[in-house]
């Protein structure tokens, strides 16, 4: 059956969104995390049905839909959902007023978390990672003049953020792509300004009025209501998200655009513990050499209680010649403008203001 919400916002003739399905198994993931208890969660599944095309798909929902629906197994999942379990954190995470005390010190408060929450956030990472990174390939592809040389080797820098109890306002992400479930509190994720793609609107002009006018309204739904879950297809897999930041495309793009989101919460949620886990691919390019890093942050009651810059990977090395070495510097480092993006009043905002008591 269709989705009502989905034939308000994107018309009749174009398709609801569909799902992705990946399994890491095949993908780097696999033979990068060392064996530590989690590792077995990157075993392919047989009865998983993986897409061989997955990363095009993966585009082309964006294209179309501003996000794209993707499908992992339940036994990568579950890495996942462990992240989404109140009793993973230590008290400087889980009470507000002690996570307010220790958030001066966050760039050492890595220290208290439990050592099988470190290596689950790893793992977890690096399934995000893989899976970013190739998509982000393929979108620099379709949008830059000068596409990344096929032969060369990523080189990206993410960042794991857990979100605990905390809000974000209205934004637009400052990464390359964004990777993250749906969190554990339905409607809390919302989505606003969403328009199909101009070309498969019928009558289009091809204009963005009509982006645009949807953005004024300002008119936020739960990120629910853009899709429907099959119950009966729960055993396949979880359904995940992954959409552009303002590193790939503006929001006055034609084709590729960042997806305006909020998290709020009301108060019937008010007794229960709201975690998410997002990843983001700050910084992309490629080298002769793959190299990746990871940033891991979480984010409680609206306070940074852990920072740790260097928690996985190491920076990448310097290129051999000065000419080649400030390319990719160039590509690879954000400008000063996309730096304060999040920070900024225009629909950047990742913080909201004011702490959730």
């Amino acid at each position: 059956s269709s989705n009502p919400i989905v034939a308000k916002m994107c018309g009749p003739h174009v398709e609801a969104p569909i799902c992705v399905h990946v399994d890491p198994a095949g993908l780097a993931a696999s033979q990068e995390i060392q064996t530590d208890g989690t590792s077995d969660a990157l075993l392919a599944e047989e009865s998983f049905r993986h897409d061989d095309d997955w990363v095009a798909k993966i585009c082309d929902q964006i294209r179309q839909h501003r996000f794209s629906l993707v499908r992992l197994p339940q036994r990568v999942a579950r890495l996942y959902r462990t992240l989404l379990d109140p009793q993973s954190y230590p008290p400087i995470v889980q009470e507000g007023e002690f996570s307010r005390e220790r958030s001066k010190d966050a760039s050492t408060n890595v220290q208290f978390l439990p050592d099988e929450l470190k290596s689950t956030s790893k793992a977890w990472s690096k399934v995000c990672e893989s899976i970013c990174k190739n998509v982000t390939r393929e979108l620099l592809a379709r949008t830059r003049a000068s596409p990344p040389p096929e032969d060369a080797e990523h080189q990206s820098q993410g960042m794991l953020r857990v979100s605990y109890n905390s809000t974000a306002g209205h934004h637009y992400d400052n990464s390359f792509v964004t990777f993250m479930g749906l969190g554990n509190v339905k409607g809390a994720l919302q989505f606003s300004g969403i328009q199909p793609h101009s070309a498969m609107a019928p009558g289009s002009s091809g204009s963005s009025s009509d982006d645009e006018k949807a953005a004024e309204d300002d008119e936020f739904r739960p990120c629910e209501q853009f899709f429907q879950e099959d119950s009966s297809s729960q055993s396949e897999g979880t359904t995940f998200l992954i959409f552009v930041g303002v590193r790939v495309a503006s929001p006055l793009d034609k084709d590729y655009r960042p997806l305006l989101h909020r998290v709020e919460y009301t108060t019937e949620h008010s007794t229960e513990h709201r975690i998410n886990a997002i990843y983001f691919l700050r910084n992309y390019s490629v080298g002769a050499t793959e190299v990746s890093t990871t940033q891991l942050e979480i984010h409680a009651w609206n306070n940074t209680v852990v920072n740790q810059p260097e928690f996985m990977g190491k920076a990448p090395p310097p290129e051999p010649s000065p000419s080649s070495s400030n390319a990719t510097s160039k590509q690879a480092e954000p400008s000063r403008e996309a730096e304060d993006a999040e920070d900024a009043e225009f629909g950047f905002d990742w913080s909201s203001t004011g702490a959730i008591e």
